[in-house]
């Protein structure tokens, strides 16, 4: 969501389906806005995947891109330089061990 100085809406945008993304990170760099966060919405609801969107900043989405496997995953943060987005999270894996990792999104 976007809003004015007021307060006003501006526009907002939903990737997938209501209630199943969470952001937790967002970054502007010039026109352009990422996001990264978690999801329920891409496979069937019963794995949290890690998931990065560019938004242009009418609102339009240019891309929604999940990373995932078979373990929970959330995106935590991330990086934007002229070239390249780098995304740190965690991944739960079956049992329960939880690991951090930082990797390049292409």
């Amino acid at each position: 969501m976007k809003i004015s100085n007021t307060g006003d809406s501006l526009w907002w945008s939903q990737i997938h389906k209501p209630f199943s993304d969470i952001a937790n990170a967002l970054v502007a760099k010039g026109n352009d806005i990422f996001i990264v966060g978690s999801s329920r919405s891409y496979s069937l609801d019963t794995i949290q995947t890690a998931f990065a969107a560019r938004f242009n900043s009418s609102g339009t989405c240019f891309w929604s891109k999940h990373y995932c496997d078979t373990s929970e995953n959330s995106a935590s943060d991330l990086f934007v330089n002229s070239d390249s987005l780098i995304i740190v999270g965690y991944i739960i894996q079956q049992n329960q061990k939880k690991t951090q990792y930082i990797f390049p999104a292409t």
